[in-house]
């Protein structure tokens, strides 16, 4: 499968360089979207969302 898509790109970039060139701008917008989607939201220190730990409740 590897040699098959490395094919695959070899024929793209030599036949059509152009036409790839071209979608590249389109291939950025792709993968913005993409990556919000995939990155994995939440993971970045807020844990808790909001609650103290040395919060003690009102007697």
């Amino acid at each position: 499968m590897l040699v098959a898509g490395a094919v695959g790109i070899y024929y793209l970039l030599t036949e059509h360089l152009t036409h790839v060139t071209q979608a590249i701008p389109y291939l950025f917008l792709l993968a913005c979207p993409l990556m919000h989607f995939f990155h994995g939201h939440g993971h970045h220190g807020h844990r808790d969302h909001g609650q103290r730990k040395d919060h003690t409740p009102p007697p």
